[in-house]
């Protein structure tokens, strides 16, 4: 179960409203209120003029100011201060290789998705633990049960979409390692710079002023 926690939270940190178990689970040593956590986000959504702003364009997508401060609020909480030039980079990889999977004709139907949902959501009620810290977080945005999952599945179509892309790369790691006998890259280095390759031939474009403020 603590691993399928583990994969959910890795992928759902690509998204913008984590996966509140499988922190609570990684983190439960943290003195972290999970209620003023639901409480920081509600006041984020609250903010009328925050989605306009771009920071950055990956081949024309725009990842926006509300994207940013989401995704900045849930890793202060889950994995401690990154700079803001840090946390733009995580999500300049995270839509490079949403692009590249859909390059690859990776995709996923809404029923898969829903589905991956309520299975996470099914491990939560089987942890008293993980679920007093879901409500915790819900009671603190002032949302319900219902419309945290309806949230939850933007995060679940990327972490399926990351599990497919990451398979799909490991069958091409396989057979790369099966026709080159000097291979002695790992598949987690062959990972990371295929993602640099992509990167590389990516029309990106950062808002210089953001970084600078």
């Amino acid at each position: 179960m603590k691993k399928r926690y583990c994969i959910v939270f890795a992928a759902a940190l690509a998204g913008m409203a984590l996966i509140l178990i499988a922190f609570y689970h990684a983190y439960a040593d943290r003195e972290t209120s999970m209620r003023r956590w639901g409480q920081q986000m509600a006041d984020l959504t609250g903010t009328a003029d925050m989605s306009s702003r771009s920071l950055a364009a990956v081949n024309g997508e725009s990842i926006d100011f509300e994207q940013f401060k989401a995704y900045k609020i849930g890793l202060s909480y889950a994995a401690g201060n990154f700079s803001d030039e840090e946390i733009l980079n995580k999500l300049i990889e995270r839509k490079l290789m949403l692009q590249d999977a859909e390059a690859h004709g990776i995709t996923v139907s809404e029923e898969e998705v829903r589905a991956f949902n309520e299975e996470s959501f099914a491990l939560m009620e089987q942890d008293e633990a993980g679920k007093e810290a879901i409500l915790d977080y819900i009671q603190g945005r002032g949302i319900t049960l219902e419309e945290y999952k309806e949230m939850c599945l933007q995060n679940s179509e990327i972490a399926l979409i990351g599990m497919k892309y990451r398979s799909f790369l490991e069958n091409e790691y396989d057979k790369t390692a099966q026709t080159n006998a000097l291979s002695a890259q790992s598949f987690e280095d062959y990972y990371a710079a295929h993602l640099q390759t992509v990167r590389k031939n990516a029309d990106i474009v950062i808002n210089e002023e953001f970084l600078e403020g």
